[in-house]
């Protein structure tokens, strides 16, 4: 009896094919600030290769932070029901695919799907970080983080390396040019 039971837990291991995959996942993103303190960041989604992709709504909630705008990019679009709040500090997209009938299958790369722009909240006076979160419903949350570059050096080193190596060389090809000529005079 258990070598049967045993024969039948290795047939359904060999017959049932095992998937684990999330299907549909988002991609972590930098948000970028510009000259006037707006944040862009750019959300990238996932679907596995021939997975379909199904409208999905996408809930954004702000920490300390005032959503400006929210585009779908190339084949998205913004369904019916999608909006930012009046304070603009929550948001809710319904994501639909504008071509093929509506059908996305999934290519297993990474496809932009949406730009979100947000500032800071000017009344915020606290220490906690300013920061946008997002996710589809039910499923993991995901943060914006914003990108900060540290300031760099103005100038290189470099030129003046080239100038004093040039230097150099010449300094060096002229007194060797005039040990050269002393020796060959009569």
């Amino acid at each position: 009896m258990k070598k049967l039971l045993g024969l039948i837990a290795i047939a359904l291991v060999v017959i049932i094919p095992f998937k684990a995959s999330a299907a549909v996942s988002i991609s972590d993103v930098d948000g970028v600030a510009d000259s006037e303190g707006i944040i862009t960041a750019k959300i990238y989604m996932l679907v596995d290769e021939g997975e379909p992709f199904i409208t999905k709504n996408i809930n954004f909630t702000g920490q300390h932070a005032i959503i400006k705008s929210i585009e779908a990019d190339g084949a998205w679009t913004k369904g019916e029901g999608s909006e930012i709040s009046a304070d603009g500090t929550s948001a809710k997209i319904v994501l639909n695919y504008s071509q093929n009938g509506g059908s996305f299958i999934g290519t297993g790369e990474k496809v932009q799907i949406l730009t979100v722009k947000y500032i800071h909240d000017p009344s915020y006076t606290g220490s906690e970080e300013c920061k946008l979160l997002y996710g589809f419903d039910g499923s993991t949350t995901y943060t914006v983080v914003e990108k900060t570059t540290p300031q760099s050096s103005t100038g290189s080193m470099l030129p003046y390396v080239g100038i004093i190596a040039g230097v150099a060389l010449i300094a060096t090809a002229y007194v060797i040019s005039k040990k050269s000529n002393k020796l060959y005079s009569l």
